[in-house]
């Protein structure tokens, strides 16, 4: 179970994402299709964030805060969602810096590089509590 709640707290995360992308930047979204959409990296919620307190919420109720699974749990998503919102963040401006950059000077035949885009604290923490509340209900659902 421990593996499911993960991948729902994902699935519910990127579905979530998905829905605000079509309604915030439908012409975007659109453009770039619903699987690209999907799977990119950054915005709102944050699909790291829900995939790894899901699991950590799923954990807690199913062996308690005192265990060393939730130990690791709660480890594992303090670094993801930390990563998210400082490094990822970080890098995905400093790709966005680069880019136009590089559209502006005599290099426009250079491919443009790739980065990934990271999270605003606000995104982690929606993101976050979509993960709680689906590791509470699945281990709910699943207690019966």
């Amino acid at each position: 179970m421990y593996a499911i709640a993960a991948a729902c707290g994902y699935l519910v995360g990127s579905i979530a994402k998905l829905a605000v992308s079509y309604i915030t930047e439908p012409k975007e979204s659109k453009k770039k299709g619903l699987v690209k959409t999907f799977s990119e990296t950054g915005g709102m919620p944050s699909g790291h964030s829900s995939t790894v307190m899901a699991l950590a919420a799923y954990v807690a109720l199913a062996d308690g805060v005192w265990s060393a699974s939730f130990g690791i749990a709660i480890t594992l998503a303090i670094i993801v969602m930390t990563d998210a919102v400082n490094v990822r963040r970080a890098t995905g401006e400093n790709g966005i810096a680069i880019k136009k950059m590089l559209s502006k000077s005599q290099y426009k035949d250079v491919e443009m590089p790739y980065y990934a885009r990271g999270h605003k604290p606000l995104e982690m923490f929606v993101g976050g509590t979509i993960g709680v509340v689906v590791g509470l209900l699945l281990f709910v659902l699943t207690s019966f």
